[in-house]
């Protein structure tokens, strides 16, 4: 997806990702993974341990879920600030607007 692209390009040269575990079979998946990078914004480093589910159809991801302590992620990302906001649902909402906001730009520069 473009997300992907997206994070992975951003992430250069520091992004370092760790496969833990995985299963999977026709229909379903799950896969426990880290990353660890600097957070463009603040240039912090960030260690990120995700928890990600799939669907599958016809051999091909249809459906895929990632989650993890948002809480977390954002004292890391965000240093104090995160630590005093990161549990708050303006907060979080705030950083998804920004998150979907980056994507479509990415979109549109990289057609």
């Amino acid at each position: 997806s473009q997300m992907w692209h997206m994070l992975i390009h951003r992430g250069k040269p520091d992004l370092k990702i760790t496969l833990h575990d995985f299963d999977a079979n026709e229909v379903e998946g799950h896969a426990n993974w880290e990353a660890n990078y600097l957070f463009s914004l603040t240039n912090r480093k960030v260690n990120n341990r995700i928890s990600a589910t799939f669907q599958f159809e016809d051999g091909k991801i249809i459906k895929h879920d990632d989650e993890f302590d948002f809480h977390r992620w954002a004292k890391m990302a965000f240093g104090w600030k995160g630590q005093l906001l990161g549990g708050t649902k303006f907060f979080q909402n705030k950083i998804r607007k920004t998150a979907r906001r980056n994507l479509k730009k990415w979109i549109e520069q990289n057609k």
